[in-house]
């Protein structure tokens, strides 16, 4: 089985960390000749997609892919929502470091000072829209998800994870369960009606250092 198909297949209950580790760090070891990309995504974060073709990139197939939260190279959208939901169900399992996952309870208030938006997808841009709906906000639960856990959001469930910033987060997630419905971010009720994120490649020297990192850690 190739590198990719190794960890496109980590969702499997089976799954053990070690082996998903390693399997990760040989496809960095060659992600010249694996053509793999590192892209910039709002919430901060690199995204290193793993899966291929248009249809997964965005979000309507199986999509497996690194993400790498570094504490030297961040560029996330500004503001930040307060906190968001996905329109699939996400399985990950981290592979170096720690965060906190903190999920949340979202209510419909139309005197709340939330606002509730729509994301939608473009060419390379996402696009948070308004719908006008505004909601109260409060947290349900704070868990340390540390390295080796397997960790699961269900769909349309409200959540945010918080790093601390000082040392590379490295994970790899799947998405599926697909719901047809779109993914949704909560921002203060006084925001503007759209927000748009362009989600640039990062640099050749950007992405060089994040991959020797990335090789440094998983050993």
């Amino acid at each position: 089985m190739g590198l990719r198909q190794q960890l496109t297949s980590m969702n499997q209950e089976q799954a053990d960390w070690n082996h998903i580790a390693q399997a990760a760090r040989g496809l960095i070891a060659r992600a010249d000749a694996e053509n793999l990309v590192a892209r910039w995504h709002p919430l901060g974060f690199i995204d290193i997609p793993i899966s291929e073709g248009a249809a997964a990139a965005c979000r309507k197939s199986t999509h497996t892919t690194i993400h790498v939260w570094h504490p030297e190279f961040s560029r996330p959208q500004d503001p930040l929502d307060t906190c968001h939901s996905h329109g699939w169900h996400l399985d990950s399992v981290v592979l170096h470091g720690s965060f906190v996952n903190e999920t949340y309870d979202v209510e419909a208030d139309a005197a709340a000072p939330y606002m509730l938006y729509e994301v939608s997808y473009g060419a390379g841009v996402s696009i948070s829209q308004s719908t006008g709906r505004r909601v109260t906000v409060r947290i349900e639960n704070e868990e340390r998800i540390q390295q080796g856990t397997r960790y699961q959001i269900p769909a349309e469930f409200f959540h945010w994870t918080r790093t601390n910033g000082d040392d590379l987060v490295i994970t790899v997630m799947s998405s599926g369960g697909f719901t047809g419905k779109s993914p949704m971010t909560v921002r203060s009720a006084d925001s503007r009606l759209t927000y748009e994120y362009e989600r640039t490649f990062c640099s050749s020297g950007v992405r060089k250092t994040v991959f020797q990192d990335i090789l440094s850690r998983l050993t």
